[in-house]
C-alpha cells in the first residue's frame, strides 16, 4: 500500500494532517500531489476561520452577558 501525507499548517503551527492511501502503483503523481496540497492549504484556511468565527461568538456572548448585568 502506497501512502502521501499532506501538513495542515498556519503561521507554522500544525492544524492536522492529510493522510491519502493508495493500492495502484505510481498513483501519487506531480497532479495528485499538487493537489492534495492545494487541499491541505483550503482546509487550514478553513479550520483557521471557523477557529476566529468561533472566538468572536464566545465574545459577543460575553459581551452581551455583561450587557445584561448592567440593565
Amino acid at each position: 500500500m502506497l501512502f502521501n501525507c499532506a501538513a495542515v499548517v498556519h503561521r507554522g503551527r500544525l492544524l492536522g494532517l492529510i493522510q491519502l492511501h493508495a493500492q495502484q502503483p505510481a498513483f501519487f503523481d506531480e497532479k495528485v500531489l499538487e493537489t492534495t496540497e492545494t487541499l491541505a492549504i483550503q482546509a487550514s484556511i478553513a479550520l483557521t476561520n471557523a477557529r476566529q468565527v468561533r472566538a468572536e461568538q464566545q465574545q459577543s456572548e460575553s459581551l452581551r452577558r455583561r450587557a445584561e448585568t448592567l440593565e
